[in-house]
């Protein structure tokens, strides 16, 4: 035998195909040179070559020739402190994203949370915790991330089904009086969207809570997921973010725009009945408090 390297599956790799794991260790690879590696016998399963169908139990060991793999830089154990994490369950990871922090990339708030999980959760070959849904970097506020397979399956899921109601605090430009209820086609073009006839839709139900002569601050409940919804949204009527001068705010101010709450619309033993609500950060506190004194009162 080669110089191989042993890796046995955990509980989130049971019947799993043998391909799809290897695949997803040697994701650097194409694709054809993965799968001559399980015709050579660079690959195998518990000592033995097999047909990359094979479905692979908890606790087999998978052999592979190091020359494959890529090489390993060390990581840092992440620390709880480090996340604000709102919740942690068996199955996901709830985060109070701050305005600014990048979701994705080196030193993102993904790259944190796969060092915070390394020893809390038990060893994958195939399953590393991910961000469930998007939020861009100018907003603030709930981020759920997988904390197994079955957490990512369930949320995703619901979210796709409908069965979990996302609202948002957003501080609008000039008044609204009355709720609304947003209805567009958007596309996405680059790093922005924009009105499309040929767009997906875009639901979005808006209240306004309590309103000054230059600024509104609004309740959103997304019922569909585009890309900067409620800022293009927003932006169409004339009543753009505060401060979001990528879409027509003349205001240079941090924009507020915060996923506030999170709330299953049916029961689950994976998410709290009640939902989950994120403090907003001090220095969207201190905006709305200077623009609209006793904004605090006016929230539901």
């Amino acid at each position: 035998m080669g110089d191989y390297q042993v890796f046995e599956s955990g509980p989130d790799d049971h019947g799993k195909r043998l391909d799809r794991i290897v695949r997803t260790l040697l994701s650097h690879l194409p694709l054809s040179r993965v799968f001559r590696a399980l015709r050579t016998g660079e690959i195998l399963l518990e000592g033995k070559r097999v047909p990359p169908s094979t479905r692979v139990s908890r606790g087999a060991r998978i052999h592979i020739d190091r020359s494959l793999l890529p090489e390993r830089k060390p990581q840092q154990k992440g620390k709880a402190s480090s996340l604000p994490i709102l919740l942690e369950t068996d199955h996901l990871l709830i985060l109070n994203k701050p305005p600014g922090a990048v979701v994705h990339g080196p030193g993102s708030l993904t790259d944190q949370v796969r060092s915070y999980l390394k020893d809390r959760i038990p060893p994958s070959l195939a399953f590393t915790p991910s961000p469930l849904h998007r939020l861009d970097r100018l907003t603030s506020g709930i981020l759920v991330f997988s904390r197994s397979i079955h957490g990512a399956r369930w949320f995703t899921q619901a979210l796709r089904e409908g069965r979990i109601e996302k609202t948002y605090l957003a501080l609008l430009e000039g008044t609204l009086a009355e709720p609304a209820r947003w209805e567009d086609l958007l596309t996405r073009e680059g790093r922005r969207s924009r009105p499309s006839p040929h767009g997906r839709p875009a639901l979005t139900d808006v209240r306004p809570l309590l309103a000054a002569p230059t600024a509104t601050l609004v309740l959103c409940t997304i019922h569909t997921g585009r890309m900067h919804q409620i800022r293009v949204q927003a932006a169409l009527r004339g009543h753009p973010l505060l401060g979001d001068t990528a879409y027509g705010s003349t205001r240079r101010i941090r924009p507020v725009l915060h996923a506030w709450r999170l709330r299953p619309l049916s029961p689950s033993p994976l998410f709290p009945a009640d939902g989950v609500q994120a403090p907003l950060p001090d220095e969207s506190e201190t905006i709305l408090s200077r623009i609209l004194p006793g904004w605090e009162d006016a929230l539901p």
